[in-house]
């Protein structure tokens, strides 16, 4: 030993190295020293250490064994003690719960203003320096506060239903926060201390309150109906739909979006705004014939914020989904002087006695429409319009309707075959007309040459498909509707047609006719002139003459 002394009754082995005995040491007392070792070699190594040796008791064990009553909302403060294994101690709990408002520091002492009546289980625990542990079980036992105010109220969700789980916190002037939550029928309690100051803040993620918080001074007596109404936080979902080619916006998409069907319309721009409620998850999908759309539907997970730049990008298509698109127009040249027509019978459609039918029959219920309706100027609205638009590379041959009035069956079927050959479903098309002549007036005296209104090939269609021209041939009369073979080699049907009224009826401009064309061709009547006798070709520029709708109209 070279340095410091040993305790009293240890002894040191020069030879062994043993040290041996049973200290004397006071717990909390120590000793140290230092030992060298040399070994015989020549010349000679040698080392050296020191030791420390440690009085303690043989158990470790916290004091108090039990813990004084508390009271609600009163300042509460106790120190642990421990008693042998070295100091310092350090305490923490080891299971249970402390009351709220109380928390036990690092040094024992357990302090706080429980905020709770209750009894309250816990378990402390204390390591000494050595690392040795001990254990202590406490219950302590909070009383009620007689003389604490009392703040309480409920939560709504904006006066329609009860609130639970809101967090509301109390917040005093010293800064000192402890907090309370409303229970499954929105209600909540809390007693204060007698004179409290302070403020109270309702909170839960994704809505507002009314009022926001309450203000208190010195509070001395009880607080009853502190109640608050919460509203939802609405966020905006913005952007735009833009044409793939020019990046200008396009009106008049519509965005679907949620499960329950909810949507939007594009503005003039191209701009749509979607509001939800805060947290809302759905998609966003760009709906409109015409058009694919990049991407084709826009994912929002759990909304927290507003979302603007939502951009979709459109691209045109003009492959049909053998839908008459878009709705189907009849107009006639305005400042020209005619006869009015008389109105039809729907059940019984007539041209008149003359001897020669063009075909042309207006339903009542149209001229009714024409009457008590705006026209539709939606198409006029559109922009950016191409120079040149032609659909005629998907007509079929011209045909001759004979001395039938069945023009309104060849100007309805002219427009299926365009559409059924833009689609590709085949090399070429051609479809029967006097299946249209024969059948669908069928249950009235005059047929089909009698004259007839477009819309019906269509309705036709829809019902019954259409077949192809050798299944039924025309005959240019009205024929019977069991004449058709009974296995056509094709039936084409329609998923979707116009409005039997139409666009317009002589309210319109060149520019509604163009943004009509940019969806597909369309099926026009209109009045002939006297003029027009003279035709042969090219486009036809009325001057004058006389027109009467009784003698003359075509498709």
């Amino acid at each position: 030993m070279v340095d410091g002394i040993l305790p009293d009754s240890i002894q040191l082995n020069a030879t062994s190295g043993d040290i041996t005995g049973m200290s004397t040491l006071n717990p909390g007392d120590h000793t140290s020293f230092t030992i060298r070792v040399i070994d015989a070699g020549k010349p000679a190594a040698s080392d050296k250490k020191t030791f420390y040796i440690y009085g303690k008791h043989c158990a470790l064990s916290i004091d108090p064994k039990s813990l004084p009553q508390a009271s609600e909302m009163m300042t509460y403060e106790l120190l642990l003690n421990g008693k042998g294994g070295i100091a310092p101690y350090r305490f923490d709990v080891d299971s249970g719960q402390l009351p709220s408002g109380l928390h036990l520091t690092e040094d024992g002492t357990i302090k706080g203003v429980p905020e709770t009546q209750g009894i309250y289980s816990f378990m402390i625990r204390m390591s000494d320096a050595a690392g040795s542990m001990a254990q202590q079980s406490y219950v302590m036992d909070v009383i009620a506060c007689e003389t604490c105010p009392i703040i309480s109220g409920k939560t709504t969700y904006d006066n329609t239903g009860d609130m639970p789980n809101v967090t509301l916190i109390f917040r005093d002037t010293s800064n000192y926060t402890r907090t309370t939550i409303t229970d499954e029928n929105g209600l909540y309690q809390i007693s204060v201390p007698t004179g409290w100051s302070g403020t109270v803040i309702p909170k839960m993620e994704g809505y507002t309150f009314d009022p926001s918080n309450r203000m208190y001074q010195q509070l001395m007596i009880d607080q009853y109906h502190q109640d608050y109404v919460a509203d939802v936080i609405m966020l905006r979902i913005s952007g735009k739909v833009m044409n793939s080619d020019t990046d200008a916006g396009i009106s008049d998409i519509r965005l679907q979006y949620g499960d329950a069907g909810a949507s939007v319309q594009t503005n003039n721009n191209g701009e749509f705004n979607i509001d939800v409620p805060y947290g809302w998850s759905g998609t966003i999908t760009p709906e409109n014939r015409g058009y694919l759309f990049e991407p084709q539907a826009i994912q929002i997970n759990s909304i927290d914020q507003n979302q603007p730049d939502q951009h979709f990008s459109a691209i045109s298509t003009y492959v049909p989904q053998l839908v008459i698109s878009p709705m189907s127009v009849i107009f006639r040249k305005p400042q020209t002087k005619r006869s009015e027509p008389a109105a039809q019978n729907e059940t019984s459609l007539r041209t008149g006695n003359n001897d020669y039918h063009t075909g042309l029959v207006i339903p009542e219920s149209v001229t009714k429409y024409w009457k008590s309706n705006k026209p539709d100027y939606r198409y006029r609205k559109r922009k950016n319009l191409p120079p040149k638009l032609d659909w005629s590379q998907y007509d079929s041959p011209v045909r001759n309707q004979g001395s039938c009035g069945s023009c309104w069956a060849f100007a309805g079927v002219a427009l299926l075959e365009n559409l059924a050959n833009r689609s590709g479903l085949m090399a070429s098309i051609n479809l029967s007309e006097q299946i249209m002549v024969s059948c669908v007036y069928k249950e009235r005296s005059e047929g089909g040459c009698s004259g007839g209104w477009y819309w019906d090939v269509f309705d036709y269609t829809f019902h019954y498909g259409i077949p192809e021209e050798s299944c039924f041939p025309y005959k240019a009369r009205n024929g019977n509707c069991d004449d058709q073979c009974e296995e056509p080699e094709y039936r084409l049907k329609l998923t979707d047609f116009t409005p039997a009224h139409g666009l317009w009826e002589e309210e319109f401009s060149v520019q509604d006719l163009k943004g009509a064309l940019q969806d597909g061709p369309l099926s026009v009547g209109f009045y002939v002139p006297s003029s027009f006798y003279g035709y042969n070709g090219g486009i036809y520029d009325y001057k004058s003459g006389s027109m009467d709708f009784l003698d003359m109209q075509c498709y």
